[in-house]
């Protein structure tokens, strides 16, 4: 089984705009967050893990929400 590992630094973001309800605007909700997330990925000729743990760089978020301290990153893949 040949292995490569490879140790990734990933920068992404996520945009989400305010919810609806009951054709109102939820106030406290959408805005967007900037991670840098640095991963592991572990690779052979038939499956791909990637493990990382994202931090936030910054956070916009509309009215009075909770802030993300970390996101954690899981991908697994496999070839047939």
């Amino acid at each position: 089984m040949v292995s490569e590992d490879t140790l990734l630094t990933l920068r992404d973001g996520q945009y989400s705009q305010r919810n609806k309800i009951n054709g109102g605007i939820d106030f406290n909700s959408g805005g967007n967050v900037v991670y840098v997330t640095p991963s592991l990925w572990v690779s052979s000729k038939k499956l791909i893990v990637q493990l990382g743990v994202g931090l936030p760089v910054t956070q916009n978020l509309y009215g009075n929400q909770t802030k993300d301290s970390y996101l954690l990153v899981a991908n697994l893949g496999w070839a047939l």
